[in-house]
């Protein structure tokens, strides 16, 4: 008897094979489908509790933050600057077309300050939306499923395996 992988086999019948780039494949069983389900929407869950619990109840949700000196006149002075929203970083230099020379007065200016990063939005908007939280919630599903079919993958030969036969032992 052939198979492929490991020695051990985690279903009874063959299940449909999923390849990618023709180097591996997933075989997975409908109710080895429904434990990942299930486990990446309760992993997921988890940590978003987790990440509420963390930056609500304990002092995780601010460390390292500090209020703006002279909010109001930086505040007015960005304002009149910058008129897009964006990530911006100080001093700014373009890395692909900067000579040698402007690259040295950049690693100057970085050396002898101020140098930061700008998270900016002129308009405002809200603290935390609902589509923030979703957007939250989702990817944490996302990355509880990936870390399910990793896990899955490690513990059963059958979820991931190679294409290589291996024959039996005859001892």
């Amino acid at each position: 008897m052939e198979r492929t992988g490991a020695s051990r086999s985690c279903h009874r019948a063959d299940p449909p094979s999923v390849h990618l780039r023709g180097r591996l494949r997933f075989q997975l069983t409908e109710e080895a489908t429904k434990k990942i389900v299930l486990a990446a929407l309760a992993d997921g869950l988890v940590m978003f509790g987790w990440g509420a619990i963390s930056h609500m109840v304990t002092p995780l949700g601010e460390m390292g933050f500090q209020g703006l000196p002279n909010e109001e006149k930086v505040l007015g002075d960005l304002g009149a600057s910058i008129p897009d929203p964006g990530l911006y970083f100080y001093p700014a230099i373009d890395m692909k077309n900067a000579t040698e020379e402007q690259r040295a007065a950049w690693t100057e200016k970085i050396k002898t300050g101020p140098s930061g990063l700008l998270l900016y939005r002129p308009s405002g908007g809200e603290a935390m939306s609902p589509r923030q939280l979703g957007s939250e919630l989702l990817s944490n599903v996302f990355a509880a499923w990936i870390a399910a079919i990793v896990v899955r993958s490690d513990n059963c030969s059958c979820a991931l395996a190679t294409t290589t036969p291996v024959q039996p032992s005859n001892a």
